[in-house]
């Protein structure tokens, strides 16, 4: 590597139309604003002038060099930004411990209706599941489910559904 110091990217025609234009994709195609604009590319400035001391021309040009770390920082910007969208900010763990009716601790899980505590944790109750029919037809499903999953006897495609013999054809 060699002292990239002396490098000014600022004054690069192709470094800043490549900075403008993924900064304006960036705009057109997230919730940022022209607002931002000038903000984007002065941290996209930035973050070139300080990665260019890990570029090393022997190993490729530096205009490929730059476009790719534009990009992948303005991809790290979109990132960054939906995780703060996503804060957890006014949720609770069902594990943190309140107080009960007669004063004790309790996790606040256990103060949910147990319906409501399986459904959020997946858990199926013994008598929901004993209700749902596994492999008998049922007067508004007469199929049998079972038929589905037996592999099939090449003679049974031969069978017509109005009845007819094949053979007899």
């Amino acid at each position: 590597m060699s002292d990239n110091h002396s490098i000014n990217l600022a004054d690069d025609n192709f470094v800043r139309s490549v900075i403008n234009r993924q900064v304006g994709k960036l705009i057109a195609k997230s919730d940022f604003t022209q607002q931002d604009r000038s903000d984007l590319v002065q941290e996209v400035y930035v973050r070139a002038t300080k990665s260019l001391r890990l570029y090393d021309p022997s190993v490729g040009h530096l205009y490929p060099y730059v476009c790719t770390v534009v990009q992948r920082h303005l991809a790290n910007v979109v990132r960054d930004r939906s995780v703060s969208k996503r804060a957890t900010a006014g949720r609770v763990s069902l594990s943190k411990s309140v107080r009960s009716d007669d004063g004790g601790p309790v996790e606040m899980s256990q103060t949910l209706h147990h319906q409501d505590q399986d459904r959020r944790l997946g858990n199926v109750h013994v008598e929901a599941a004993r209700k749902i029919p596994r492999h008998s037809p049922s007067p508004s499903n007469p199929l049998d489910h079972r038929d589905f999953s037996r592999p099939r006897h090449p003679s049974h495609h031969t069978e017509r559904l109005d009845g007819a013999d094949p053979q007899a054809l």
